[in-house]
């Protein structure tokens, strides 16, 4: 689910289908709903994302680069670089063992209306699932910025190619 909106609808959806009582889909869905929601001190509130972790860490990282401070954080460029691998969306083993990698087959791509969703970025993290073309810029640029570093390249390799389309 993309928000709050529909992660509602799609449990009420799921909870119709099997006739209003709760079965192994929905209590999934019910897990995740932390993820939208929160207390402040005016009460209940519910976010449209499940965060802005993909976004934030793009832009933060392109700034440690830009400034030239990258090789005083080798640590820090290799972990937002496996971040970002990780967040790449249905492009690593692990994105790819996912139930969402089924969806990506092209009969269910037409049957559901969906654009291709590898290889992009999300607002978030890969839970997201929705590759948005303003995150996906900013989490390639991040990303290709972060292959100049020399920590980065003796932790992980050169980037595959295969990656970028």
């Amino acid at each position: 689910c993309i928000g709050p909106v529909n992660k509602a609808l799609n449990m009420l959806c799921v909870w119709a289908d099997n006739n209003n009582t709760p079965s192994e889909p929905f209590y999934k869905h019910v897990a995740r709903l932390d993820d939208f929601l929160w207390v402040a001190e005016d009460g209940m509130k519910m976010q449209g994302y499940n965060g802005s972790q993909c976004w934030d860490t793009s832009f933060a990282i392109q700034a440690v680069l830009e400034s030239g401070l990258a090789p005083k954080f080798p640590e820090l460029c290799t972990s937002v670089f496996s971040f970002l691998e990780k967040t790449q969306i249905l492009s690593t083993p692990t994105s790819q063992a996912s139930d969402a990698f089924l969806y990506e087959s092209i009969p269910n791509r037409q049957q559901f209306f969906r654009h291709v969703s590898k290889g992009g970025w999300p607002f978030s993290t890969s839970a997201h699932g929705w590759p948005i073309s303003d995150c996906t810029a900013e989490g390639l640029k991040a990303t290709l910025g972060l292959m100049d570093s020399a920590e980065v390249k003796a932790k992980f390799g050169e980037f595959p190619a295969s990656r970028l389309y």
